[in-house]
């Protein structure tokens, strides 16, 4: 759902940079309508603005930081994060996707190799 300074992260595995844009890779169908990724249909997302998306991939992360360090406004929303996520085992993560000025509200919060860490507000 569209919401003005909201983003939703998405934290994942992926074993290369290549594996992770073809996750993401938005695949135009007949109409701009039936767009869709696999990450789309993973967690049932529509009406993505791909503008607003963006995707990080960090070989040797060492903690959640080193993951969504360089996203659009990430120092407005790290240190909530990673209070809320002190206990993640980061060697099973290296990589991130976003979504800004939307908020998710469904029920998924794992599939594939991805985990949903949460929505968070960032000043616009």
């Amino acid at each position: 759902m569209e919401k003005l300074n909201s983003v939703s992260i998405w934290i994942g595995y992926f074993s290369d940079k290549e594996e992770l844009k073809r996750y993401v890779k938005v695949n135009n169908f007949d109409s701009e309508d039936d767009s869709t990724s696999i990450f789309w249909n993973d967690y049932f997302l529509d009406d993505i603005d791909i503008d607003f998306q963006e995707v990080g991939w960090e070989e040797n992360a060492i903690d959640i930081e080193s993951i969504i360090k360089g996203a659009s406004y990430w120092k407005a929303y790290i240190d909530k994060i990673k209070v809320e996520h002190s206990n993640i085992d980061i060697s099973k993560f290296n990589s991130m996707i976003l979504i800004l000025n939307y908020e998710y509200l469904g029920r998924i919060k794992e599939a594939s190799n991805t985990k949903f860490l949460g929505n968070y507000e960032y000043g616009g």
